[in-house]
């Protein structure tokens, strides 16, 4: 359970780099939802940083003085992230039989997301890749 309803699925990552990382699948349905609620005016070419801005929001929560502040120690939220747009499922092998994640599968896979998520592009959040995982959604 991520405690957001706003990202499906998380992989966390750091393999002794600097700081945590994470892959995100957004749910794209609850933040489409939420962002025209709260923004019925809302242009396309604002909606990705708006979205992107959500997950932040969202991870930030597990932070000093977040709502779930205490759930998990600081060098494991993330301090940057990466979107993906397909879910880890067993049909694309991220995810097992046991419903667990293959976190070699995906490590490999999602590699030069992981690899630009510690240059300093990578880090900003409102990063080209991020950005284009919203794109003409609505």
């Amino acid at each position: 359970e991520f405690h957001s309803p706003f990202i499906r699925q998380a992989m966390l990552y750091n393999d002794q780099e600097p700081y945590t990382t994470a892959l995100i699948v957004p749910d794209f349905s609850a933040i489409r939802s939420h962002i025209l609620h709260k923004h019925p005016h809302i242009t396309p070419a604002e909606y990705p940083s708006r979205a992107v801005l959500l997950i932040q929001q969202a991870i930030a929560q597990f932070n000093q003085g977040g709502h779930h502040q205490h759930l998990f120690p600081k060098r494991w939220i993330p301090s940057t992230f990466a979107l993906i747009a397909d879910e880890f499922t067993e049909q694309n092998h991220m995810i097992n039989s046991t419903m667990k994640m293959v976190r070699p599968r995906i490590t490999q896979t999602y590699l030069h997301r992981i690899q630009y998520m510690y240059t300093p592009a990578g880090k900003d959040i409102l990063n080209p890749p991020n950005l284009e995982v919203f794109n003409k959604m609505i």
